[in-house]
C-alpha cells in the first residue's frame, strides 16, 4: 500500500483494484466485505473529523 499523508487518500488506496485483488487472493475479504469494511472506516473518520472544534 502506498504511504499517502492524509487518511482519506489512504482509504481510497484500501479498494484499488490492485489491493482488492490482493485482499480477495488471500482471503482476507471478499469483495463486499471490503467495500463495506471501507464505508466504516471513512464513516468513523468522517464522525471524528466533524466532532473536532476548529
Amino acid at each position: 500500500m502506498p504511504n499517502v499523508k492524509t487518511t482519506p487518500r489512504a482509504l481510497d488506496a484500501y479498494v484499488t483494484e490492485k489491493n482488492t485483488k490482493l485482499f480477495i487472493e488471500t482471503g482476507v475479504y471478499n469483495e463486499k466485505e471490503l467495500h463495506a469494511r471501507y464505508e466504516i472506516l471513512l464513516e468513523d473518520y468522517v464522525k471524528k473529523y466533524r466532532s473536532k472544534p476548529v
